[in-house]
């Protein structure tokens, strides 16, 4: 079986070198993987960048919000106090950052998560995050569907 994940890998990896040779030599292939968790292992694929976004950073940065009273009139009061203080201007930037993967989604139309983007979002596969799997799928795509285009 060990055998097997490794012939997987190097055909992976192979695919991505062909893949790579039709970009620039210089040239850096980005692929971009959105999910709300993260990659079960390190892909590494010759000049390509694996940019990941993290969907559940909103709800990491709210865990950093601070409790405040029950007394609304109070309660409005701290938090005055704490959104002024550098603490609360941190969080507040964190927070704001933390829907950046949203955004970055919306911006190429993805749909639904996990997904995988090639291309700056015009190529996307949906409901994986096997990196070597969507390679092949692309590279595929490229050799067919993508050279009639």
């Amino acid at each position: 079986m060990k055998f097997e994940h490794g012939l997987t890998q190097t055909l992976a990896t192979c695919l991505a070198i062909l893949f790579m040779a039709q970009a620039q030599s210089s040239a850096v292939t980005v692929i971009e993987v959105f999910s709300e968790r993260p990659l079960d292992h390190t892909y590494r694929i010759p000049n390509t960048r694996i940019q990941f976004y993290n969907f559940d950073q909103p709800n990491q940065a709210e865990k950093l919000l601070p409790v405040f009273s029950n007394n609304p009139d109070l309660a409005e009061k701290q938090f005055q106090q704490w959104k002024d203080s550098a603490n609360g201007k941190s969080t507040m930037e964190k927070m704001k950052a933390s829907y950046a993967p949203y955004l970055k989604a919306a911006n190429y139309g993805v749909t639904k998560i996990p997904a995988i983007v090639f291309d700056n979002g015009k190529y996307v596969i949906y409901g994986t995050l096997n990196v070597d799997q969507a390679v092949r799928d692309y590279d595929r795509y490229q050799r067919t569907v993508g050279k009639a285009q």
